[in-house]
């Protein structure tokens, strides 16, 4: 299954509308993790596609602006460092997570500490915020 099959028949699950489908009004904001990366992307292009509001946390916000534009809202944190999560989910409705960890090209990214510790993080964040109504976790590892 490609990525990109991946992410349609993820939206589906979750309900959401097809592509050539507007979304409803009120239908809030999805917050994506790991949007820069492989699945990532794919995910948020097919929200676009529905007309969704998207937010993505990136750890460098220029890097996500440079490849979404001002598509989608940016929230400049890290998974690893809870602290900097509450403005990533203020607000946010649904959660996307396709972060996955790679401690080959850097140690700090350990399937303990992004896989892990990270989703902890992400979650605790969400119920700290409230309003969040699903969370999905994709992985492949």
């Amino acid at each position: 299954m490609t990525r990109a099959t991946f992410a349609i028949l993820l939206a589906a699950l979750l309900g959401w509308t097809p592509p050539s489908v507007a979304a409803e009004p009120g239908a809030g904001v999805v917050l994506v993790a790991g949007a820069t990366g492989r699945t990532g992307r794919h995910v948020v292009e097919q929200l676009l596609g529905q007309g969704r509001e998207v937010r993505v946390i990136a750890r460098s916000a220029a890097g996500a602006r440079e490849r979404f534009g001002d598509a989608v809202s940016i929230v400049e944190a890290d998974v690893r460092e809870p602290q900097t999560l509450g403005p990533a989910v203020t607000g946010v409705r649904q959660i996307v997570w396709a972060v996955g960890s790679n401690s080959r090209r850097d140690p700090s990214n350990s399937p303990e500490a992004v896989d892990y510790r990270g989703v902890r993080n992400l979650v605790e964040a969400a119920l700290a915020a409230g309003g969040v109504e699903h969370f999905v976790l994709v992985s492949s590892r």
